[in-house]
């Protein structure tokens, strides 16, 4: 895994895109998908998939249809305000510590 310079977090687009966000910004942000967050959150702690496992959230279940883990955080995602509450919320869901917000 590379490592990313301090307050930030690699997201991945359309599949292959990466791009680097600041963390200070992540609380007036609210686009990133479920699948983006939490593959930004293993990063972010040097990690991969394969870390977590039952702790990670398949969007497809063994039938191929949406899963029922992938629609209940996703509708838990939704009531938060911003990126920065949702990345800490898949946190919680990884058990890793929260990001915090770089002190000035």
């Amino acid at each position: 895994m590379q490592e990313l310079p301090a307050g930030t977090i690699l997201v991945t687009r359309n599949g292959w895109e990466k791009t680097l966000y600041k963390i200070e910004d992540l609380p007036f942000m609210n686009e990133l998908g479920v699948g983006q967050m939490f593959y930004a959150v293993a990063g972010y702690y040097g990690k991969t998939e394969a870390h977590y496992g039952p702790r990670w959230i398949q969007f497809r279940n063994h039938q191929g249809d949406v899963s029922k883990a992938f629609t209940f955080i996703q509708e838990a995602l939704d009531k938060c305000s911003s990126d920065f509450d949702r990345i800490n919320m898949i946190c919680d869901q990884l058990g890793e510590p929260h990001i915090n917000l770089p002190s000035v």
